[in-house]
């Protein structure tokens, strides 16, 4: 039988999802090193429209945001066993 694990970490939070069935992509995002700055530098990993959700949303919501559609997309990834090879742009989520 095939045993599907996934593990991810950030900072001191680390994660790990196992699976005897079904393929399992986990990914933590750690916004404590993220400035709203420094998220324009990741522009071309997601789609347009989810752009400009982030870009319309105040400040104080933006990381979070970030941080929650970067953590789906490499999860995404991950399951699927693209790694970065994926383009993360065809991977959207609301």
């Amino acid at each position: 039988p095939n045993f599907n694990v996934n593990a991810s970490h950030d900072g001191d939070v680390v994660v790990v999802a196992s699976e005897p069935v079904a393929l399992v992509g986990v990914d933590v995002c750690g916004r404590d090193r993220l400035d709203c700055g420094d998220l324009e530098a990741y522009r071309d990993a997601f789609a347009d429209g989810e752009w400009r959700t982030l870009e319309a949303l105040p400040r104080e919501e933006k990381l979070d945001a970030f941080c929650v559609l970067w953590a789906c997309k490499e999860a995404y990834a991950k399951c699927r066993g693209d790694g970065l090879g994926l383009d993360l742009r065809r991977a959207t989520f609301a």
